[in-house]
């Protein structure tokens, strides 16, 4: 490239930062505000019906006063205008709920990540939860690699970044965090973007997040840890079964059809075979009268006839209740209660069972590190053995 070429260059990216300082006059996590909420915290947040108003406001102060008053990351794609002028009226609404409505207006859609919520468009932000579920998946059940290794992919991580970030220093980030090797992502356009945070996520959602809004996702090389980026498929989709709570009447398919239209289904004696988005076959599960939690698929089996298979030396406690997360049960713990009990998460410990129960496995976990569990169909809460 000629001289001239690049000092072009360079003053572009200069016109390019001071642009964008300007437009993102609010970002919105600021290091001086409270700490944003996670786990059990973060979803009783999102379950709270809020009222907020924001009269002609741009779309990136009206996103960060709503994450500040709620102590909610949300993280917006760089493809939707922060500068956009928004009329935001919630009155007795869920979060989520009331951002997927009122982004409806400029094309976008807000879908949960970690314990984070992503704001961005329709298109491929639509994508974005059954692609972390069929990479997480697909880690889970990969018999390459050792299962530490898995399991430190699955370790979750509040990563943050300043104004005028090049997206490179961000994946940067990623692959030192959980030690990625990823090939591809040098094609990635160059850009510069607000201050932001990945909150709580694990390598596949803080991945998938920032590769999606290049319409990029990432699927795992032959060596563990090893990821290559490409094109983000025109349709993405999972197969799961349900087994029908009655004959297949004409009612019942109906109702099938008007909860995930865009869903493919077909009949197989008494059962009904769904292939879609994560959101079609949680449409599907509430159709049906079943648990959310259906929708996982292998998760959806009963936990008395789940089987685990774990040898890990020297992993963290929350890492190995990560990775019983990430494999669709719903572990819940006050993380406050527990270290004030004198639990300690951050224990190392030496884990080695083998098609074992979830109990075995859970007492393997709990046991040393002084934490009791109960057990609610696939939801699982660790109380610490000694109250303060």
């Amino acid at each position: 490239m000629s001289e001239l070429g690049v000092e072009s260059r360079r003053w572009w990216r200069g016109i390019r930062s001071l642009l964008l300082l300007a437009a993102a006059s609010t970002p919105c996590i600021a290091d001086d505000e409270p700490a944003l909420l996670r786990g059990v915290e973060f979803d009783k947040a999102l379950g709270k019906r809020i009222s907020f108003k924001a009269d002609d406001a741009e779309l990136r102060d009206a996103l960060g006063r709503l994450s500040r008053d709620m102590r909610v990351a949300i993280l917006l794609d760089r493809r939707i205008d922060p500068r956009r002028a928004m009329g935001w009226t919630i009155s007795g609404e869920p979060v989520q709920a009331a951002l997927e409505k009122l982004m409806l207006p400029c094309g976008g859609t807000a879908r949960r990540v970690g314990d984070m919520l992503f704001v961005g468009p329709v298109s491929s932000t639509g994508k974005l939860r059954t692609l972390v579920l069929m990479r997480g998946e697909e880690l889970r059940d990969a018999s390459r690699g050792a299962a530490s290794r898995r399991i430190s992919l699955s370790t979750r991580h509040t990563l943050s970044w300043a104004d005028a970030t090049e997206p490179q220093e961000i994946l940067q980030k990623i692959r030192e965090h959980w030690k990625l090797t990823l090939t591809g992502a040098d094609m990635l356009p160059y850009d510069l973007w607000a201050a932001g945070t990945l909150n709580n996520v694990n390598a596949v959602e803080a991945l998938s997040s920032i590769l999606i809004q290049f319409d990029r996702t990432f699927e795992w090389g032959t060596e563990p840890g090893q990821a290559n980026v490409v094109e983000l498929p025109e349709r993405v989709s999972i197969k799961r079964r349900y087994r029908l709570p009655q004959g297949p009447g004409d009612e019942l398919l109906n109702s099938l059809e008007k909860a995930a239209p865009n869903a493919e289904r077909s009949l197989n004696g008494n059962e009904v075979i769904v292939v879609g988005t994560i959101e079609d076959q949680e449409a599907v599960a509430e159709a049906l009268g079943l648990r959310s939690t259906a929708a996982q698929g292998s998760s959806a089996v009963a936990w008395g006839q789940r089987r685990f298979t774990l040898k890990a030396d020297k992993v963290r406690a929350r890492d190995a209740l990560a990775a019983l997360a990430d494999q669709g049960i719903d572990v819940q713990y006050d993380e406050a209660a527990l270290k004030g009990a004198g639990v300690d998460l951050d224990r190392h410990l030496d884990i080695n069972v083998k098609q074992a129960s979830g109990e075995t496995l859970l007492k393997a976990i709990c046991e040393p590190i002084g934490a009791r569990f109960d057990v609610d169909g696939l939801t699982v809460t660790i109380r610490p053995v000694k109250t303060p």
